[in-house]
């Protein structure tokens, strides 16, 4: 079976059943339907992103920060709070930190540990608004911002491995081209028009798609960067094909930010 036919049937597989959960948590209007499966997900990534580190030689406990981060997300939900979060991940750093008193590395651990409490559950926390805001086009923008997302990667891997000759960061990822790149943008930009049919954005839905781009290149690059430091191809092995858990959501985490801040601070969106 080829790298490509391993990644068309995990996306045949998993994208349905990411839809199909978040449909049914924004249905139900039930927290604990999106929150459990989220808090795995950080769990598993925080795993990775730990096992990242310690091939770095440095000893960040893979437990705590796990358990933290399922703990961040849970904590989130259930208090309802921007507040609660920063609070969450405040004493999540300073448990990390004073894990690390007594080991080697023990700067370098709390730091990376510090690092990763904001890469994983700060910004996975930002999917929360949307799924559990029973109105304001919830559930329509995090499945629009899934489609630009999926949309952008897919085609900057398709169309950069066919036709790529420039390579975007050669340090970082040889694989990656500005050929890929743009195609993967014009994709997400058709996307973004498209979600004009289904969100009153007009064209709000092109800079969205501009913008969410972007920060996916660099969500993607960010985590090539931890990969290459660590000297390993794959976060994980959980998806054939595609790595682990971090190889799939990289770009989605840099543009769920990304995303939000626009809608809030551009467009006044009050889903919460």
């Amino acid at each position: 079976m080829t790298d490509l036919t391993r990644r068309a049937l995990t996306v045949v597989v998993g994208v349905p059943l990411v839809v199909g959960w978040l449909w049914f948590a924004h249905s139900l209007e039930s927290f604990w339907l999106l929150a459990v499966p989220l808090a795995a997900l950080a769990g598993m990534a925080a795993w990775e992103y730990a096992g990242l580190a310690q091939a770095m030689d440095v000893p960040l406990d893979r437990w705590l920060l796990t358990a933290v981060s399922a703990a961040s997300i849970v904590a989130y939900g259930t208090l309802d709070t921007p507040l609660t979060m920063i609070g969450v991940l405040a004493g999540g750093m300073i448990l990390v930190g004073l894990a690390q008193v007594g080991r080697a590395h023990p700067v370098q651990a709390g730091l990376m540990g510090a690092v990763g409490l904001v890469y994983l559950p700060f910004l996975m926390s930002f999917l929360v608004p949307f799924v559990a805001s029973p109105n304001a086009f919830g559930l329509e923008l995090v499945l629009t911002l899934l489609a630009l997302v999926w949309g952008y990667d897919t085609a900057a891997y398709l169309l950069g491995s066919r036709w790529g000759r420039r390579r975007l960061a050669p340090t970082l990822s040889p694989n990656k081209s500005w050929e890929g790149a743009a195609g993967g943008l014009l994709v997400a930009v058709a996307v973004g028009l498209l979600s004009m049919a289904w969100l009153p954005w007009g064209l709000h839905g092109v800079a969205v798609a501009l913008l969410v781009s972007v920060a996916a290149q660099l969500g993607d690059l960010f985590e090539s960067q931890l990969k290459r430091m660590a000297g390993v191809k794959d976060a994980g092995t959980l998806f054939p094909g595609h790595g682990g858990v971090l190889d799939r959501i990289d770009a989605l985490l840099f543009a769920l930010p990304v995303f939000y801040a626009y809608l809030v601070l551009g467009l006044g969106w009050a889903g919460l």
